[in-house]
């Protein structure tokens, strides 16, 4: 399994997608193997907007957002410089939406990953 890291002050993850979408669903996958401790305090955000503060929970390696219905373009993810060591390392992050198909209509999928980028 191949892992995002990244360290220092503000530490974060982004994914733009080209046009709004409408997330419903962010599963995030946090490595297993040591340092799991690191997403405490990680922030999300969907278009500038908080949706969510994470905490560490030893037992599970997977956090679920799920209810979302929130329309939007980017999704971004900071580390937290407050409870963490300002590392963010991320295994995995699933985006679960409703894009508009010109020719379908919108349909609920996995949102296509169309840039990944991390400082």
């Amino acid at each position: 399994m191949q892992i995002t890291r990244t360290h220092g002050a503000n530490a974060w993850w982004k994914l733009t997608y080209p046009k709004t979408v409408t997330f419903d669903a962010i599963h995030i996958y946090q490595r297993q193997d040591c340092c799991a401790n690191r997403i405490d305090g990680s922030r999300v955000f969907i278009d500038g907007r908080e949706i969510v503060s994470l905490t560490y929970h030893a037992a599970s390696n997977l956090y679920k957002i799920e209810g979302l219905n929130t329309e939007g373009k980017e999704l971004m993810i900071y580390g937290s410089n407050t409870r963490g060591d300002g590392y963010l390392q991320l295994a995995e992050v699933e985006v679960y939406g409703t894009i508009d198909h010109q020719c379908e209509g919108p349909k609920r999928q996995v949102l296509p990953v169309r840039r990944n980028i991390c400082c």
